[in-house]
């Protein structure tokens, strides 16, 4: 004869086939409406770090029904183990499954009718976070300066191995002004594979960056940070930064690809001379700049108007003004046998192997590795020919 079920429940095995097809349920369908039990206390919404109380010990969600109604409550607790890193999204909130389904952060502010640098810099390096009118806008830039995509490849190449080359120096801060969408090689990953503590902050001023900067940190276990905020206005980026980084000590900066969209309005060198300001000394300033040097008027024209209407404009400079905006720091030797620094096509930067690839067509990137500030006569910040 069949054994009878105990009347008030069935066996453990029987238990643990119905929470699996709860789980696989969850999957398929997506979590549940969030009733008012699920919600965070207030009190818990600045503990960053730490788990709400309302998941803290995956207590049960008690809704008034009855205690079958009740367990579609296990699909939050089946799932918090994979929301559980500590990101802050907005005002210090803890994504957590309660805070990301209950508090779901606001949509960013997008506008796909116009090109987004940021965007148009993912089309470039081969991303595919961008719409139409971003890739439209790279295929511009492509036609009126060849060799464009292939500039901003060896920008991002330039970035990774001026970063590695710091962390080989005993670097352990970063702080990275406009981020730009995440890539496949990111600073944090390129600063703690040399150095696993060092601590890394990205800041950017557009939504859809930040949402994906954020994402990204997910995976991350500690020691990097994500702030929103405008290069143009330093003091409230550092004073954000400083959950993460110490001032007091020296700090590697990026603004890799960022000066050329501040306009000479906006004091681009002001931007160097406040971090020379609040950084300690023995920090260093890793800078590129689209040169327009080999453009003709129609080109530059051209690439100008594309970002007219865009939220930052297109400021092309030569290269005597990229290197007037590097004026007063000390360039370190762009390859082992120089004896000064100098403002170079990003490709020759200490290239791999020592081999230096011509730059394609007429785009032309520069780049430089600076010290904030110089100790004495050693470098000298100069165009090079």
């Amino acid at each position: 004869m069949r054994r009878r079920q105990p009347a008030h429940g069935r066996d453990d095995g029987d238990r643990t086939r119905r929470l699996r097809r709860l789980r696989i349920r969850h999957l398929r369908t997506g979590p549940l409406p969030i009733t008012s039990s699920d919600r965070v206390p207030a009190a818990a919404s600045d503990a960053v770090g730490r788990s709400p109380p309302s998941v803290h010990r995956h207590a049960p969600v008690h809704t008034g029904a009855s205690p079958r109604r009740a367990r579609p409550a296990i699909r939050l607790r089946l799932h918090r183990q994979q929301l559980r890193s500590p990101i802050s999204h907005g005002a210090g909130v803890l994504m957590t499954a309660s805070t990301m389904w209950a508090c779901p952060p606001a949509l960013p502010d997008v506008d796909p009718t116009r090109p987004n640098s940021a965007r148009v810099y993912d089309c470039l390096l081969g991303g595919k976070d961008h719409f139409a009118v971003d890739a439209e806008a790279a295929a511009v830039m492509e036609k009126a300066a060849p060799g464009t995509r292939a500039a901003a490849v060896a920008s991002r190449k330039f970035l990774i191995r001026a970063l590695t080359w710091a962390a080989g120096r005993g670097h352990t801060q970063f702080l990275e002004l406009g981020t730009g969408i995440p890539t496949q090689t990111n600073v944090h990953q390129v600063a703690q594979a040399v150095h696993p503590g060092a601590r890394v902050v990205y800041v950017d001023h557009d939504d859809v960056v930040l949402v994906h900067a954020r994402a990204l940190l997910a995976r991350v276990q500690a020691n990097v940070g994500v702030v929103q905020g405008d290069v143009r206005d330093l003091q409230p980026v550092l004073a954000d930064a400083a959950q993460w980084l110490d001032f007091r000590t020296p700090v590697v900066v990026s603004l890799v690809g960022i000066l050329h969209w501040v306009a000479d309005e906006d004091d681009p060198a002001g931007i160097i001379a406040s971090l020379q300001r609040h950084l300690a000394p023995g920090s260093m300033l890793i800078t590129s700049h689209a040169c327009s040097d080999a453009l003709d008027a129609a080109a530059t024209e051209t690439l100008t108007a594309t970002f007219a209407n865009s939220r930052t404009p297109l400021a092309l400079r030569s290269r005597e003004q990229i290197a007037a905006l590097l004026s007063g720091l000390a360039l370190h030797p762009h390859h082992a046998r120089a004896e000064v620094g100098e403002l170079v096509e990003v490709s020759a930067w200490r290239p791999p192997l020592g081999r230096t690839p011509k730059p394609e067509g007429t785009a032309s990137i520069l780049g430089a590795v600076a010290d904030l500030h110089p100790a004495g006569p050693r470098h000298v910040a100069k165009a090079s020919p």
